[in-house]
């Protein structure tokens, strides 16, 4: 049997914590959160039409795709896309599967119960409540970097079949993006369910009917012809509609890949730098690690001698206090203070006696002598002894 088959499996009795997510447009999938392995995810329950059609192999080789890639590549994508991790079963019956959560700033107030998509970014009107939406230099940006993105995949012979905005999760400033639903692409893998585009796709952009990188870039198209239309009925678009919003290159580009044609990949990859702006993007550049060259190994010197006998130390944190008066030190008894450090158990002996000393001892001679002969002196007065 074929280890993938028997990989990557998790019993659904082992899921911890399920509560249902009120999250819209999950597809053919109910959401619930869960607790597995001590680890919060995403668990995507699909439905019986979607099971009824399933590949469960071609799942597992979808998630082993993941482990295959380096460290490098396998960060991006953990950072761009809700990857499986786990299929879920029951009696051997496939039932869903576990995705990680998204980063917070994926979600509106960092509330998991709001996730932010593309299509959170146009303005609307509904019963008289008017939401302004993003700026046109927001939606660009957040289109620019997903198209990095789909051109990553694309890099790596994966498609990724179901573009369209409501799979695809966003900051606020579009600053990065997040692609869900990736266990509809298609890659090395096969196919885990039927790459049928929905109807509306299909009316759009007839080529899409057989997923193509072309067909993966047209549906993007589409989505950025409809957030800066702020329209999502829109099923013809020509170039004046654009340009008030854009150049006419980039409107050009736009309504030319939304037809299905074939797609200018470097004229893509030039648009997006330059709506990701200083932005570097989320495609990471591959470029060859250097390995720093190795230190030449050094001469012999003499053997080594016995190892220094370690005297026994003790760690010490002192606490720094403002000294009372009555608990003065002179300057020359004082020891440095020492934060941290090793402090040797015997203390520095105190300095030996300098000239200050010595002449208080002299003054101390002088004082006492001046008594004796004061007292000599009123002794002879008082015997009478004329002096």
């Amino acid at each position: 049997m074929d280890s993938i088959d028997i990989g990557y499996w998790v019993e659904y009795y082992e899921l911890r914590d399920l509560r249902r997510l009120g999250w819209r447009d999950a597809g053919n999938s109910t959401l619930y959160e869960c607790t597995y392995g001590g680890e919060q995810y995403v668990y995507k329950e699909y439905s019986e039409d979607f099971r009824a059609d399933a590949d469960s192999r071609a799942l597992g080789r979808l998630i082993a795709w993941r482990d295959g890639l380096n460290d490098n590549r396998r960060d991006h994508l953990d950072r761009t896309a809700a990857w499986p991790r786990f299929r879920v079963h029951e009696s051997g019956l496939l039932l869903g599967v576990l995705v990680p959560f998204a980063a917070a700033g994926f979600y509106r107030a960092g509330q998991r119960a709001h996730p932010q998509t593309l299509a959170g970014l146009v303005r609307y009107t509904v019963e008289g409540q008017v939401r302004p939406g993003a700026p046109d230099r927001v939606k660009t940006r957040a289109i620019g970097h997903a198209a990095e993105v789909l051109q990553w995949f694309h890099q790596r012979q994966v498609l990724v079949n179901d573009v369209r905005e409501s799979n695809i999760l966003c900051t606020d400033d579009g600053a990065a993006v997040y692609y869900v639903d990736c266990d509809v692409m298609i890659g090395p893998w096969g196919s885990v369910g039927s790459p049928a585009a929905p109807d509306f796709i299909a009316n759009l952009v007839p080529s899409a009917a057989r997923p193509t990188p072309a067909s993966d870039f047209a549906r993007l198209a589409w989505v950025a012809i409809w957030l800066l239309r702020n329209d999502f009925s829109l099923s013809h678009v020509q170039l004046e509609q654009l340009t008030p919003t854009l150049d006419v290159g980039a409107a050009r580009l736009l309504v030319r890949t939304s037809g299905g044609a074939d797609v200018d990949m470097d004229e893509w990859r030039r648009l997006a730098a330059r709506w990701t702006g200083h932005d570097r993007g989320q495609a990471p550049v591959e470029t060859e690690v250097l390995q720093p060259e190795p230190e030449p190994e050094p001469e012999p010197g003499p053997e080594p001698g016995p190892e220094p006998v370690r005297v026994p130390t003790r760690r010490f944190v002192a606490v720094v206090r403002p000294p009372h008066p009555s608990r003065w030190v002179p300057t020359q008894y004082r020891r440095a203070t020492v934060l941290v450090g090793n402090v040797p158990r015997q203390p520095p002996a105190p300095p030996a006696a300098g000239w200050r000393e010595a002449n208080l001892v002299l003054v101390v001679l002088l004082v006492v002598m001046a008594v004796v002969c004061s007292v000599g002196v009123l002794w002879l007065l008082m015997q009478g002894v004329p002096l």
